[in-house]
């Protein structure tokens, strides 16, 4: 029944009936006008031929393929198919991009990849995203999709790698259904570096459709930044910043820093940056210079983006070097109202 149900979602059995009723309109024509038109007999009997081995095509062509005012698509994966959540809501874990740069030494953009796209779709409705830690426990690993599935209980999984040289990408993705193992859908993008956040973006919208969920616009990558050199500066700052020494947090510092002179309007570089000075201060003794600069690139990061949750929380953490602590919870409160995704975290 249950595979019965599934040719009736895909639209196999009314594909299969609309196909027989037109094979048949076409050899009564055929019987119609072959003879006045002085066609050999076996020109009848090649219609009918062709109408048998067109079926079997057909079958295989609505099962894989929908028609839509897009054109044909694959057809989307049932959600309730894989019931990951008590409620059916289905799951996907994005997992680290590797990098296929020839030095590979292009693995902060790789990661800074793997984050976007997470932190999008943990922000979309209607699906439920393993966390970052989680998924990140997975680098480096050569895990199957199937001890992926069990271990973080998901449905789906992404995963890529990324190819950088110079200003080139080359960035392959893809979307893989963990009952059966199977591709959903994969991309190989062959860009200049300018055409980073199209990617992201294309990337984040597919794999949203074919998991019907809701995607925001404001949420999508390419609304965080309006220059690639600035990002690209911003991802390595990521990357010293996760590492978390008082040598690495130095460096991020710089290159957030770096990549707010590039683009002053880079609200998310403004976070980080007051993420690490605070850091400085609060872990590496720093001084009243570095609370104050928290302050400041908190504040401007709020400016340019006052309904952001991450430069409420920015602020927050700001608040904190500086032991303001009820203006820290006040902040931290509003970020996760703005942001729930916060809370999660």
């Amino acid at each position: 029944m249950s595979f019965f149900a599934e040719l009736k979602r895909r639209k196999v059995i009314r594909a299969i009936v609309t196909y027989i009723i037109v094979a048949w309109l076409v050899m009564q024509v055929a019987e119609t006008v072959f003879e006045p038109l002085g066609l050999p007999d076996w020109s009848l009997t090649l219609v009918i031929a062709l109408a048998l081995l067109g079926l079997p095509l057909t079958i295989v062509m609505a099962w894989a393929y929908d028609l839509t005012s897009r054109g044909f698509e694959a057809t989307r994966p049932d959600p309730a198919a894989v019931p990951d959540n008590d409620d059916g809501t289905p799951a996907i874990a994005v997992l680290p991009f590797m990098d296929m740069s020839p030095d590979h030494d292009n693995e902060y953009f790789a990661d800074g990849m793997t984050e976007e796209l997470l932190n999008v779709l943990a922000k979309a409705g209607g699906i439920r995203v393993a966390s970052r830690t989680s998924s990140f426990a997975f680098k480096g690993k050569d895990s199957d999709i199937k001890t992926v599935s069990e271990k973080l209980n998901v449905g789906y999984v992404v995963e890529g790698s990324v190819r950088k040289s110079g200003d080139r990408l080359r960035i392959t993705a893809q979307l893989i259904e963990t009952a059966t193992d199977s591709h959903l859908w994969s991309e190989t993008y062959d860009r200049d570096l300018d055409d980073i956040f199209a990617i992201q973006d294309d990337i984040a919208g597919k794999i949203g459709r074919l998991l019907r969920c809701t995607l925001s616009p404001g949420d999508m990558p390419g609304s965080s930044c309006s220059d690639c050199k600035a990002y690209d500066i911003y991802l390595r700052g990521r990357s010293f910043l996760f590492k978390g020494g008082l040598t690495d947090v130095a460096h991020a510092v710089d290159l957030f820093m770096r990549a707010t002179e590039i683009d002053p309007g880079f609200a998310r570089a403004w976070e980080d940056l007051a993420v690490a000075y605070a850091q400085q201060a609060i872990y590496y003794e720093g001084g009243d210079s570095e609370k104050a600069a928290a302050d400041e690139a908190s504040q401007k990061a709020i400016t340019l983006a006052p309904n952001s949750g991450s430069a409420h929380a920015a602020a927050g953490v700001a608040h904190l070097a500086s032991k303001r602590y009820d203006e820290a919870a006040t902040e931290f409160e509003l970020a996760i109202a703005l942001d729930p995704t916060l809370g999660r975290a």
